[in-house]
């Protein structure tokens, strides 16, 4: 397997020394420097990680020909680096293939730190040549990756620092080429323009840069819901990883996507509810959400239908050094999916990988770089098993209605067998009480199996399912996030809880209680 990595490369030099005293002209730190390093930066960060984990890495760019020579010897330097010290030790096949498209006006950045200790006291940077690649270079490199690279290729990431390596018109034409090939097209983005990703597989935002597309700073759950539904569509991405600093990661896709073409149908016309202005059962539910967008975005199941995968940040994590952390990240995506198989249906796996790889990142001194000696630890060594996994999840799905249909999609995206129990009538009586249910067992199961979501459909008598987990004993037992983990009955028999985002669904009780309300209302009425 091959990936081609393609963006902004710098060169990242460090002046590590010591410092003891004060300047006598000014007050700042005199660094009595010891030591002068230099490696591969930007997206040579994400280089350097990846080699050893797949058979050809490679890295196209667009410099004067002294660069091109600085960068040939660098990348040897790399190669022979990571053979020696063992950090390829499973791949020692791997390749990296360089090319160069001769641009006289485009010149590396050197970004020079002064460091004490873990310590960044100043960063200057040379002067270069900003200018972007050319267009001459963009078509030539477009055909070359056309003629020679797309065959092979699995994996691309785009990593963008915005210094003209990645222009717009070499994107656009860029990612339409690649999903039509299917591969997959990784997105580190820095600038506000995603017009120019639209198509991505996933992009790799982190909090400041996901506010700036957004236009408000995503401060919690809500406001980063809110961004995702509005990106995911506008510009037709499939996942969007958003980094949290001191709050883990949070992982959005549409319900819609398992790594298929699948599109189901909205259980609600988007027509119905527009700009606020929604009349119907649903619209309690749904127009806090209205008016909290800027863009006045319509929501429906069909635009709304955003699945969330929170992973928060290690408890005990000592974070010494963030510098190439967000690198790090997306090279570990990159051989999630290289690594296993039907890696879109294992989200939530590759979510817990990804914190790993983060902590490992913020708590190293200096840039992380990827290996496969701690990969092996990461990585849960039964995660490509032929053993299905098992998803459970219950309820007495009383009035069909669209938090319904987002809990089944969002269970069926994180494992292979869908386990539904349904509160029998006696259940639901137990539970709610002598007036319910409204429908039938024999009606609610018809309907179920209409959605052709669940692979098992069980029925249980009892108030709780509590038995039928403790005989099943899922891989992944998931209820709505109005409960805590502690709170969810058979949580004990479980490999893993999962808690789905229900804090903005209705519910049945609702419905019901509306329809009396208006019932009432509307006699009151009559009499009158």
């Amino acid at each position: 397997m091959s990936i081609l990595l393609l963006g902004d490369i710098l060169i990242d030099k460090y002046f590590n020394g010591v410092s003891n005293e004060l300047c006598p002209e000014v007050p700042v730190p005199v660094v009595k420097v010891n030591n002068v390093t230099s490696s591969l930066g930007g997206i040579g960060n994400v280089v350097r990680s990846v080699i050893g984990f797949f058979n050809e890495v490679h890295f196209l760019s667009s410099f004067c020909i002294e660069d091109e020579e600085i960068l040939t010897k660098s990348f040897n330097k790399v190669t022979t680096t990571k053979s020696t010290n063992g950090g390829c030790a499973t791949n020692n096949s791997s390749s990296l293939k360089y090319k160069n498209f001769i641009q006289e006006n485009r010149q590396l950045a050197v970004l020079n730190r002064v460091m004490v200790g873990a310590h960044c006291l100043s960063r200057y940077d040379y002067p270069e040549e900003k200018g972007p690649m050319s267009r001459e270079n963009e078509d030539k490199m477009l055909s070359y990756i056309r003629d020679y690279l797309l065959e092979d290729l699995t994996i691309v990431i785009l990593s963008d620092y915005s210094r003209g390596a990645l222009t717009k018109r070499f994107c656009r034409k860029l990612i339409p080429m690649l999903k039509e090939a299917g591969i997959v097209v990784l997105v580190d983005p820095i600038e506000d323009d995603w017009t120019k990703f639209e198509g991505a597989t996933m992009i790799k935002p982190n909090r400041e840069e996901a506010g700036y597309v957004f236009g408000i700073p995503i401060i919690d759950a809500e406001s980063g819901q809110l961004f995702a539904e509005s990106a995911l569509h506008k510009y037709q991405i499939d996942l969007i990883l958003n980094t949290l600093d001191k709050e883990g990661m949070a992982l959005y896709h549409l319900s819609s996507y398992h790594g298929e073409d699948e599109k189901r149908s909205p259980l609600i016309d988007s027509d119905v509810i527009v700009n606020g202005n929604d009349k119907s059962i649903y619209s309690d539910s749904n127009e806090e959400r209205v008016s909290d967008s800027q863009n006045g975005i319509a929501v429906s199941n069909n635009t709304r239908d955003v699945y969330t995968i929170q992973e928060p940040c290690h408890s005990d994590c000592k974070p010494i050094d963030v510098i190439g952390c967000g690198d790090a990240i997306i090279a570990a995506i990159a051989v999630f999916i290289k690594e296993t198989k039907d890696w879109n249906r294992q989200l939530h796996q590759m979510m817990k990988i990804l914190s790993l790889v983060g902590r490992k990142a913020v708590e190293t001194d200096g840039c992380y770089i990827l290996n496969p000696t701690d990969w092996a630890e990461f990585r849960p060594r039964n995660i490509n098993s032929t053993k299905k996994s098992i998803v459970f999840t219950n309820g007495c799905f009383d009035l069909l209605h669209c938090g319904h249909i987002r809990l089944l999609n969002f269970c069926k995206g994180i494992g292979d067998h869908l386990i539904l129990a349904v509160n029998s009538d006696e259940s639901v009586r137990l539970n709610k009480g002598p007036e319910r249910p409204i429908n039938s067992l024999n009606h609610r199961i018809k309907t179920l199996k209409e959605l052709n979501l669940a692979d098992e459909i069980i029925i249980f008598d009892e108030k709780t399912p509590l038995e039928l987990i403790r005989r099943i004993k899922p891989d992944f037992l998931v209820k709505g996030s109005d409960y805590t983990v502690e709170q969810i009955i058979g949580q004990e028999y479980a490999k893993e809880v999962v808690l789905f985002d229900s804090t903005l669904e209705c519910s049945s009780s609702d419905i019901i209680q509306k329809v009396l309300d208006s019932y009432g209302k509307h006699e009151d009425r009559k009499s009158s």
